[in-house]
């Protein structure tokens, strides 16, 4: 499976290769790299402040990677493990580095050495459209019908969008991607999207995240371009 193949996959390794959610099979021949350059918006503090995300995936582990900007000599990033998989490796601003300004745009370089040793490239071409941040009109539990009910006004340019619940630091359910133009959501447990090993616990607070996701103008359907989101309190059970 070659690289173009293996674009559209992004955005799926993005949301699931963690906690056992969903899990791709690894073509050991295939040593190709897709990378991803795009930028998050999230409101930290009372500032709304923009980030930079970089992701390669592929169907082979990698050992490292390294990415550089086309446009700007001085930017390199070192990538990691995301979520320990070996063949997904991620790298996001750090909190406390997120701008009101943009990151740079332009060509992003990818360079990926692989397990067997040999080393493959891409290339992904950020621009500087953003997603504003989402609006969560209702996010609350639904004690008669035993479930969380999410609302939300749709936002202009969102391709899609996806919920995330989180226990502390640990990310325990990720819903598929939803709809463009959808506007409402509920979470019951059991149910899919839940990280196996973890149940809700009632009268406790989790932190919701609600993504929106924009794809790339002119790339394939799922390349991203730029991601927003935001987080909400959830008490589950009451």
């Amino acid at each position: 499976m070659n690289m173009e193949t293996m674009k559209p996959l992004l955005l799926a390794v993005l949301l699931l290769t963690v906690i056992g959610f969903t899990a791709c099979n690894e073509e050991a021949a295939d040593v190709s790299v897709a990378g991803d350059a795009y930028i998050i918006t999230k409101k930290i503090g009372q500032d709304t402040l923009n980030g930079l995300a970089l992701h390669a995936y592929s169907f082979s582990g990698f050992t490292n990677v390294s990415v550089t900007s086309g446009t700007d000599a001085t930017k390199s990033y070192t990538l990691g493990k995301y979520f320990g998989q070996s063949n997904s490796y991620y790298y996001e601003t750090p909190t406390n580095q997120y701008a009101a300004s943009l990151p740079v745009a332009g060509a992003y370089n990818f360079t990926a050495t692989f397990e067997n040793g040999e080393v493959k490239t891409d290339q992904d071409i950020l621009t500087t459209d953003v997603l504003k941040l989402p609006t969560l009109t209702k996010c609350e539990y639904n004690s008669t019908d035993h479930k969380a009910e999410l609302n939300w006004t749709v936002l202009p340019n969102a391709n899609i969008y996806v919920v995330k619940i989180y226990d502390g630091n640990n990310w325990v359910f990720v819903s598929q991607a939803l709809p463009g133009a959808q506007t409402t959501y509920s979470i019951s447990y059991p149910g899919n999207g839940w990280d196996s090993s973890f149940s809700p616990v009632a009268g406790k607070a989790y932190t919701v995240v609600f993504c929106a996701f924009r794809y790339e103008t002119n790339g394939s359907d799922y390349d991203i371009q730029a991601t927003s989101e935001i987080e909400h309190s959830l008490t589950w059970g009451s």
